[in-house]
């Protein structure tokens, strides 16, 4: 508050005020307001209408303002890994654009092929979506190759193992290594429990 008083025409101070309500605060009313006061000093910046769709996506459930800033994002600044999978995300679970979200994926993975995330969430959607179990194990290997301690890679790896492949014993490595990572994850020990109990049965 005291740099937005000395400061009010900062995009930047509102942008970051804005996400400092959100995170301490939970207050969504404050937060819109202020990102909507960078957006309105600063229309150029890619990372303000970024932040903003994700805001609109993941707190207000207003997916068709997410999907109309992501796109300005994605105008201004064409070269962010991170605003394609975001915007694939969105767009495979609030539309069922299920080829709009793989061209984004390849897109994203094009611009830069160490990003592990969009190896994971592209695995994800193949496998779910388009019964591509072979890409989908493709991508999952190549993201715990860039990040072996990605729990999320290795649980979801484990579940396209174990329901798809039926290769019980590489899934529990990927349970366990999951488990190693954080082992406090009950979808991780659900999961894991479900597979032993069928071995033992």
């Amino acid at each position: 508050e005291t740099a937005l008083k000395i400061n009010s025409e900062s995009a930047i101070i509102h942008n970051n005020y804005a996400a400092l309500l959100l995170e301490r605060f939970n207050d969504l009313k404050g937060a819109e307001k202020h990102f909507k006061l960078a957006l309105k000093i600063n229309s150029d910046n890619f990372l303000l209408h970024f932040n903003y769709a994700n805001f609109l996506h993941t707190k207000l459930n207003d997916w068709v303002g997410a999907k109309e800033y992501f796109e300005k994002a994605l105008r201004i600044n064409p070269n962010e890994t991170i605003s394609y999978r975001n915007y694939a995300f969105l767009l495979e679970l609030a539309f069922d654009d299920i080829e709009g979200a793989k061209a984004l994926y390849e897109k994203a993975l094009q611009i830069d092929p160490n990003d592990y995330c969009s190896h994971d969430n592209y695995a994800v959607l193949l496998s779910h979506k388009f019964d591509d179990i072979e890409g989908a194990k493709d991508h999952y290997e190549k993201s715990l190759q860039i990040n072996p301690n990605n729990n999320v890679a290795h649980y979801n790896y484990a579940n396209l193992l174990a329901g798809k492949f039926y290769d019980s014993e590489k899934a529990k490595e990927h349970y366990e290594k999951a488990l190693q990572i954080d082992p406090n994850d009950a979808h991780v020990h659900y999961h894991y429990s479900l597979l032993l109990a069928l071995e033992f049965n």
